[in-house]
């Protein structure tokens, strides 16, 4: 079982994560949920915003959570 990363640990990680997409030539990341209803929701978006997606959901509509 896998636990999540806190604070400082949790950001560097995400920091090291995009540098090593954006050097394989990745520029656009998916993020996906799905809900309790089985209905996948998802949102594109370039590599450059892939850390909002932690901050904030990324302007993602309630019906996410």
């Amino acid at each position: 079982m896998t636990t999540p990363l806190a604070g400082a640990a949790s950001a560097q990680f995400a920091i090291t994560a995009v540098a090593q997409l954006e050097a394989d030539g990745i520029d656009t990341v998916v993020g996906t949920v799905v809900n309790p209803a089985g209905l996948t929701h998802a949102k594109t978006v370039p590599i450059r915003r892939t850390t909002a997606f932690a901050d904030a959901g990324l302007g993602a509509s309630p019906v996410w959570h």
